[in-house]
């Protein structure tokens, strides 16, 4: 059922937002009035604009608030922005899926399925969620811009983007740097480093690195049918290094030149998955090898690794009365991952990933003012190309020697849009923005796709494939197995011994966003805005034949092309700084129409994305901060998320609340600063309503995490910090599927849940030397 009016209950929500909380900036300023918080600077309209005069809900980060807060991976930051949710791929840390205000990439592995949170580093569009998590360190800063981000960066953020900005070489700095190292529990042992090098008066060359090692916090228990344990792997463990360089040129009084490339490598990146009501089969029921959750049954050991790596070029000319930029870029990336799908000792299913892909993509900006400075616009090209390879296979599915299941497949995505943005300022309280951009993809797949359940005849009996002749079943490509018809479609070749599928679509968009900011006094705004945005549609490249959707009983094409999202989002936000300039408060309340819900699942053992309807997404959102009294600041955030499909056959795939609290303390002496540091916060858990099918998210609880930081600042540039992660060891998941074991006629769905635990407590210690 729709939701009913969009602003039935805004004033109801604001004055909650009022009293909750958001996190907030720690840097602090001197006025004539006494201690106030420090003005924060964003670039989420492309520009440097104060964080309280633009009209975005943004959480951001610099980089004191990220050293201490003590965060280590981009992951960390979710714990303290509202609607923003981070969770691994099944069975791999390095393909996160990034959830923003419910809006999710149900599968970050699947090369033809986007994401609906746009990630850019430095400035480049990453088509592709492996590997792309930034380790935290030399970052300049972070921000989450939440809603539809569609005008200035284009399809795919829908949700919202994830800006992630290193430090770089800067002529200005002299020679400056530092080096650190971490040791912590599990053998935990970071190292790190960062130099600015001058080469001329306006020239510099920066150079970061970092060597990041972790033994694994689990035990994955290699067991047979027979019950027999023939071996132990290690998983959830950290082995990264990270390595960038960046150069920057003032080649004259007006010309910019930046280059930078970065290189991020890990292997052992599997994480354990168990099997939640019973993963040892005995005959007849499962049962529980271990109750600790960190150790679980597999019948194949998990494995994973990947690897990231770019270089791009940016060009900023200011002529007199605009500014010319060029960003040009070149990507790539690989990822493999092995894991067990049911996480028991049985011979179920065992998928293995096998990619790797890269980008290119061209950025050119004009912008600038007219009217006496009244209108400020920005126009723009963009151009992105990427091409990805897929291999997935399952081979021997139930122990069967032929039910092999392969997927190879490549692909190809290019899209190239035309954007402009304006603000005018009407008087000195109100201003308009209007934004448009037409956007045009092309994307094809050559699939290659082989059932190996096509090999054998009705009495299980395995065929030669050189010996068959023309037969249908050989390829499942164009196979209706409710009519029990061959009909292949345009773009595929079926034979016995030729599969295959060359298919093309072509689609198009127009986004736009419409708004009015009301500056009320010097200290607050409030804002409207109407903004409609797109994921892209695309191919099922594991697709194959006919298959039953586990959600309303459809039978429908699995190699059948999906259709654009789109969102019609309406969002009213005020931000606030109190007379006394030590408290601040942004909030937003945002109303979502959500059309042609891009869902994706596991059915059998590949993934398959299909249109699953229309929805409504409302929800509201606060940050919150106050300079208590001198040093001692609190801060906070809270979100609301009330999410409803049209048709109620599923609901609810986000966690409906998530708060936390911040408080840090600095003490000033006279050979340095103590800083102490204690966060606390809560993710509400899933709730879902159909449970009756596997392979797709089941409800989970919620839970909390504390954590803390102590450290001391020496003016010599030495600090040592001490800190601890979940100190109160909270057992809680990320996320929850249903069981691939029950598929396949093993146990109660309801009962069974595939699960990856979060980490437990982790501790350590830090030395640090700025020079």
């Amino acid at each position: 059922m729709r939701a009913s009016n969009p602003f039935a209950f805004p004033l109801t929500a604001i004055a909650l937002l009022v009293g909750g909380t958001l996190a907030a900036p720690y840097t602090l300023a001197q006025s004539d009035s006494g201690l106030m918080l420090e003005e924060v600077t964003v670039t989420a309209r492309k520009k440097t604009e104060s964080l309280q005069e633009v009209s975005v809900a943004v959480t951001a980060f610099s980089p004191e608030m990220i050293k201490n807060l003590g965060l280590v991976s981009v992951q960390d930051i979710q714990m303290m922005t509202p609607s923003l949710n981070i969770y691994p791929s099944e069975g791999a840390s390095a393909s996160p899926i990034i959830e923003l205000r419910g809006q999710i990439q149900g599968d970050s592995t699947a090369v033809t399925l986007d994401p609906s949170v746009g990630i850019y580093f430095n400035g480049v569009y990453l088509g592709r969620a492996q590997g792309a998590m930034s380790e935290m360190f030399d970052i300049a800063g972070i921000e989450v811009l939440k809603g539809p981000q569609g005008i200035l960066y284009g399809r795919n953020s829908t949700g919202g983007a994830l800006k992630i900005e290193t430090v770089k070489a800067d002529p200005s700095a002299g020679l400056t740097g530092f080096v650190s190292t971490t040791a912590g529990n599990y053998d935990a042992q970071i190292v790190e480093g960062a130099i600015n090098l001058p080469v001329t008066d306006s020239a510099a060359i920066r150079i970061a690195a970092r060597n990041n090692q972790r033994d694994g916090w689990s035990d994955q228990v290699i067991m047979g049918p027979d019950g027999v344990v023939t071996d132990h792997v290690e998983l959830n463990s950290i082995d990264s290094e990270t390595y960038r360089i960046s150069a920057s040129w003032d080649a004259t009084d007006s010309l910019y030149i930046e280059a930078g490339g970065d290189y991020w490598d890990a292997n052992d990146v599997g994480t354990l998955l168990r099997q939640r009501g019973g993963d040892v089969w005995t005959g007849f029921e499962f049962i529980q090898y271990d109750n600790d959750r960190s150790v679980g049954v597999a019948y194949v050991p998990s494995d994973a690794n990947a690897s990231n790596e770019g270089y791009y070029l940016s060009l900023e000319n200011e002529f007199e009365s605009l500014t010319a930029k060029a960003i040009l870029a070149h990507r790539e990336w690989s990822f493999y991952q092995r894991f067990d799908l049911a996480a028991t000792n049985l011979n179920i299913a065992f998928p293995e990933l096998d990619q790797f892909g890269d980008q290119d993509s061209v950025e050119l900006q004009l912008s600038g003012d007219a009217l006496n400075q009244d209108l400020q616009w920005m126009v723009g090209l963009y151009y992105f190309k990427e091409e990805a390879s897929d291999y997935t296979s399952a081979l021997d599915v139930q122990g069967i020697d032929f039910a092999d299941f392969v997927f190879d497949g490549t692909a190809e995505s290019e899209s190239q849009s035309i954007f402009g943005h304006l603000v005018y300022a009407i008087n000195e309280q109100f201003s308009a923005q209007l934004g448009l951009r037409y956007t045009q993809d092309e994307k094809s797949i050559l699939s290659s796709n082989i059932d190996g359940y096509a090999w054998f005849d009705g009495d299980g009996e395995n065929l030669d494939k050189e010996a068959v002749t023309l037969n249908p079943l050989a390829c499942p490509f164009g196979w209706e197995t409710d009519t029990n018809t061959f009909t292949p479609k345009q773009g595929v070749k079926a034979s016995a011994t030729e599969c295959e599928a060359d298919l093309t679509e072509d689609y198009e968009y127009v986004s736009w966003t419409v708004g009015l900011d009301w500056f009320f006094s010097d200290k607050g705004m409030a804002y409207i805005k109407n903004s409609l945005g797109q994921r892209a549609g695309g191919q099922n490249i594991r697709g194959g034949g006919q298959v039953v959707l586990p959600i309303g009983g459809e039978t429908v094409d699995s190699l059948a092309p999906f259709d654009p999202e789109e969102v019609l989002d309406t969002e009213v936000g005020i931000k606030y700084d109190t007379e006394n300039g030590r408290g601040r408060i942004n909030a937003a309340y945002f109303y979502t129409d959500y059309s042609e819900y891009q869902y994706s699942e596991i059915i059998g053992v590949s993934t398959f994305v299909y249109n699953l309807g229309d929805a409504t997404i409302q929800g509201f959102e606060a940050e919150v901060s106050y300079l208590l009294l001198e040093g001692l600041m609190v801060s906070g955030f809270g979100s609301y998320l009330d999410f409803e499909y049209d048709e109620a056959l599923f609901q609810q795939d986000a966690p409906k609340y998530k708060y936390g609290f911040t408080f840090s303390y600095s003490l000033l002496q006279s050979y340095g600063e103590w800083l102490f540091t204690t966060n606390y916060s809560y993710t509400d858990g899933v709730e879902v309503l159909n449970v009756d099918y596997v392979n797709d998210f089941v409800p989970t609880d919620g839970y909390e995490l504390v954590n803390a930081r102590a450290a001391l600042m020496l003016d010599s540039g030495l600090s040592i910090a001490v800190f601890g992660r979940n100190l109160t060891d909270e057992k809680y998941m990320n996320a929850a599927l249903g069981s691939t074991a029950a598929d396949f006629g093993y146990g109660d769905v309801e009962t069974l849940q595939v699960a990856a635990d979060g980490e437990p407590r982790m501790y350590g210690v830090e030395l640090y030397y700025e020079f």
